[in-house]
């Protein structure tokens, strides 16, 4: 989940330069009110069940090769 916020926030927020570090904390800062006052959620596209069948593949890879 942390990865989709972060990303949210490069496109949202961070698609410009800032001029300095007190500027950003008061971008980043505006950005987060809002995105908690619009009560912004990630829109799931599976549940937890179907991302374990669909990633199971993935993961046997990994654990074979260890």
């Amino acid at each position: 989940m942390v990865e989709i916020e972060i990303g949210s926030m490069n496109q949202q927020c961070l698609d410009r330069r800032m001029g300095d570090r007190d500027f950003l904390i008061s971008e980043l800062a505006d950005w987060e009110k809002s995105r908690n006052q619009r009560k912004a959620s990630i829109n799931w596209m599976f549940n937890v069940d179907a991302a374990r069948t669909k990633l199971n593949r993935a993961y046997e890879k990994l654990i074979c090769q260890n």
